[in-house]
């Protein structure tokens, strides 16, 4: 350590509850989930107008809030020391949540690859919709775990 304290006599360090600053990041994801929903949609309406250029913004835009929706997932889990899969929800197991969501972003994947726009679009529109309600649930669920921790 340095012999001069910078004029320091003491340093703290405060951490918040877990609980409650998981429980504020969950409730803040829900915000993200909104977001993809709107992409979804924007990016769907762009391919079946044949915009394939002018769908790539949004669909980008999705992919990329979904990777901070994990992230906090896996994260906020972690901070309660919960398996994210191991979670249950009205929609279903964590384990069935992650796996049902990974599927799907192979479709698009795939879709892409094979420059299937009417998949793609249909997939955009029709199946994500119902990940964004079960990962809904998935925070829901992370949510109560990180209340009942603060009771």
């Amino acid at each position: 350590p340095p012999e001069d304290t910078a004029g320091f006599a003491e340093l703290k360090l405060v951490t918040a509850d877990p609980g409650a600053f998981v429980s504020v990041t969950l409730a803040d994801t829900h915000q993200l989930l909104d977001a993809a929903t709107e992409a979804h949609q924007r990016a769907a309406d762009e391919l079946v107008a044949g915009n394939r250029e002018d769908a790539i913004a949004p669909l980008r835009e999705a992919l990329e809030s979904w990777a901070v929706v994990r992230d906090v997932v896996e994260k906020s889990a972690a901070l309660l020391s919960v398996d994210p899969r191991t979670v249950q929800t009205e929609a279903g197991t964590g384990d069935a949540i992650i796996d049902a969501l990974t599927a799907t972003l192979g479709e698009i994947k795939q879709a892409l690859v094979r420059q299937d726009d009417g998949a793609l679009s249909d997939t955009l529109a029709y199946e994500m919709p119902e990940q964004v309600d079960r990962w809904r649930a998935m925070l829901r669920s992370l949510e109560q775990t990180a209340a009942a921790g603060r009771a």
